[in-house]
């Protein structure tokens, strides 16, 4: 059983670099053993980072960017993010895969709780606090900076950091190589019966990936 809503008001980044002010729920997950408290503030924290991920690295591999090429190419990624992933009118979903997911391609954990629809504010807030963790996880396996490091994101967004991790791909950014054909290779999806299957559409975000990251 769910407690009542609560709303609250957080100060979140849009993409026109101006502070929003949004009504989000918070909604306490019972868990069989345990009470675990789950709400938009966990994803607030991690859009608060923003601060840090919004500024280039000083120091890297590949082009470094200003600060304002930076959030015109931070702001584009997200934008295809959600040209490519759809918000489905805030409910949630199963994917390909036959994943539970919502909002802009938030992987629903088995430890949270949303509402039957979330707002499309609460849908940018969970895919900041997301492309945050790609971006965190890009930063500890390689060093890249710039449209390389976005690109790298992105893929980590959409794949999964384990699949980055056992794919060629860190270790040909590492060496140095062209990447193009390894980023290629994931043109694909898993679906339900767990078979992996070659999709144009994937292969077109991916296509993008490789773009961005040549800039």
């Amino acid at each position: 059983m769910l407690s009542p809503q609560i709303l609250q008001s957080i100060t979140v980044k849009s993409e026109d670099h101006k502070n929003v002010e949004i009504k989000i729920r918070t909604i306490t997950v019972i868990k069989k053993q345990a009470r675990k408290a789950m709400s938009f503030n966990n994803y607030s924290n991690e859009a608060s980072m923003e601060s840090v991920l919004l500024s280039e690295r000083t120091k890297g591999i590949g082009k470094k960017l200003s600060a304002s090429e930076w959030d015109s190419a931070y702001y584009e990624t997200l934008a295809f993010i959600k040209q490519h992933e759809g918000w489905n009118n805030g409910k949630a979903y199963y994917d390909a895969g036959g994943i539970k997911t919502i909002g802009y391609g938030h992987v629903v954990a088995k430890n949270e709780h949303f509402a039957e629809q979330i707002t499309q504010k609460e849908a940018e807030l969970l895919l900041q606090a997301d492309f945050s963790k790609a971006l965190r996880a890009c930063d500890r396996e390689t060093r890249l900076c710039g449209t390389q490091r976005l690109a790298i994101a992105h893929f980590i967004f959409a794949k999964g950091v384990g699949n980055f991790n056992k794919s060629k791909l860190k270790e040909k950014l590492r060496a140095g190589k062209d990447i193009s054909s390894e980023i290629l290779e994931w043109g694909t999806y898993r679906g339900k019966d767990g078979k992996t299957y070659h999709s144009e559409y994937s292969l077109s975000i991916r296509k993008w990936e490789i773009e961005m990251f040549n800039r």
